[in-house]
C-alpha cells in the first residue's frame, strides 16, 4: 500500500503557478475573463484582484492628465504608459463632450 490517496487533482495556481491538489469545493477560486481560475492561497486571489485595480487607477491617471492639458508625450513618459493608451482616452473624452453638446438644447432653457 501507498498511503492514503488524495481527493482531487493538481492543478497550477492562476497567480504564481505553484502546483497544488485542489477539488470541487475549493475556496479559492473567481471567474476571469469568463473562466473559473483557482488560486493555492488567499494572498494569491487577493493579489489577483489588486491587479485588476491598478488598471482602473491608470485610466483615472491618463483622463485627469488629458484634463490638466498634458500633451500625450508627457503623460505617457511621467506615467510609463503607451502613447496609443493616451490616444485612446483622449478620443473617448472628446466622444462623450460632443455627445454631451448634441443632447443639450440649442436655445437654452426658457421660463414663462
Amino acid at each position: 500500500m501507498k498511503g492514503p490517496e488524495l481527493f482531487g487533482r493538481e492543478i497550477k495556481c492562476f497567480n504564481c503557478g505553484k502546483g497544488f491538489i485542489s477539488h470541487e469545493e475549493w475556496a479559492y477560486k473567481k471567474c476571469v475573463a469568463h473562466v473559473e481560475r483557482k488560486f493555492c492561497s488567499w494572498k494569491c486571489l487577493r493579489e489577483t484582484e489588486l491587479k485588476k485595480g491598478t488598471r482602473l487607477d491608470e485610466r483615472d491617471k491618463i483622463i485627469r492628465a488629458i484634463m490638466d492639458g498634458l500633451t500625450n508625450a508627457e503623460i505617457a513618459r511621467v506615467l510609463s504608459v503607451d502613447r496609443a493608451r493616451v490616444v485612446y482616452w483622449r478620443k473617448k473624452i472628446a466622444e462623450e463632450e460632443s455627445n454631451e453638446r448634441k443632447a443639450e438644447p440649442a436655445g437654452g432653457s426658457q421660463t414663462d
